[in-house]
């Protein structure tokens, strides 16, 4: 994958809050994917500046996105 910058991330980010339904609509895959992506090669601060993210609340996405399942361990 590619690394892109983090103002085409801001922007995806920009867009999907744009089309979101609502409120409290789930960040799709594809863009916590790409902001895991750019989190290991930019850091997890500036990307959540560029997001516009909590920090902490981004943590715990990629946390959860990236350990396995307890079934996958066995």
């Amino acid at each position: 994958m590619k690394v892109e910058s983090l103002d085409q991330l801001e922007k995806a980010y920009i867009v999907w809050r744009k089309r979101k339904r609502h409120v409290r609509e789930a960040v799709p895959d594809e863009l916590i994917d790409r902001t895991h992506h750019a989190a290991a090669h930019f850091g997890g601060t500036a990307v959540s500046r560029a997001i516009k993210i909590d920090w902490q609340r981004l943590s715990k996405k990629l946390l959860y996105r990236t350990t396995p399942c307890r079934r996958d361990l066995r």
